[in-house]
């Protein structure tokens, strides 16, 4: 029941969450998203690519302020998403990526952002 209780309360803060980017993308092998994130601290460059689907976990590279990250996401609830905090404010500035799906050889990814940030695309 404990479980069940925190569950619902995770859910609710995330549905709950004011997001200044939100955007599904529907990424083929290597196809590159980038963008520029603005924060107190200045402007920051994102990019973001999948580069191997294997036993239903997608490995992403993002690479952001020049710092590469790498990671596997799967759909299960647990593992299907990744946050990435933007800077070291006492703000809750972060960025979300979630794996939504893999059909016709490309992943869907959601990107969302929020906090006292802006996001634009290239």
């Amino acid at each position: 029941m404990n479980k069940f209780l925190l569950f619902l309360s995770c859910v609710g803060m995330l549905l709950s969450n004011d997001w200044n980017f939100d955007q599904e993308f529907l990424l083929k092998k290597d196809e590159v998203v980038s963008g520029r994130v603005m924060t107190s601290g200045g402007e920051k460059a994102l990019s973001l690519r999948w580069t191997l689907f294997k036993k239903d976990g997608l490995v992403l590279l993002l690479k952001y302020d020049h710092f590469p990250h790498q990671f596997i996401l799967y759909k299960d609830l647990s593992r299907d998403r990744y946050i990435l905090n933007l800077d070291q404010s006492g703000d809750k500035n972060h960025l979300v990526l979630q794996f939504r799906g893999f059909e016709d050889r490309r992943a869907k990814i959601w990107l969302g952002v929020q906090g006292n940030v802006d996001f634009v695309l290239n």
